[in-house]
């Protein structure tokens, strides 16, 4: 029989997976949507996921910082994960490329 710390170990560990498989899923849509609205073309050397995670956290800084709301998956966190990955790509091109 399980015991009740084993059980809430793996429902920690159950529910950590699912908020990780969720961020993953978050990620690549937002590199998708970058890809269709930011019609230049990525950096040679910049991968678009490395890009959306690092646009994400500078766009969740600006949403935070406005007060436009905590939740990643609403409307500003969407646009503000946009808008961060491109002002991210837009940084590495003029640091290194060309």
């Amino acid at each position: 029989m399980m015991t009740l710390a084993a059980f809430l170990s793996l429902l920690a560990t159950l529910l950590s997976t699912i908020n990780l498989v969720i961020w993953i899923t978050y990620i690549v849509v937002v590199s998708i949507i970058v890809k269709y609205v930011y019609t230049d073309k990525y950096p040679t050397k910049a991968r678009p996921i490395t890009s959306a995670v690092i646009g994400t956290v500078i766009g969740s800084l600006f949403n935070y910082g406005l007060g436009l709301g905590g939740s990643m998956f609403a409307a500003s966190g969407v646009v503000m994960a946009v808008i961060g990955t491109i002002i991210f790509i837009r940084f590495y091109e003029a640091r290194h490329v060309g």
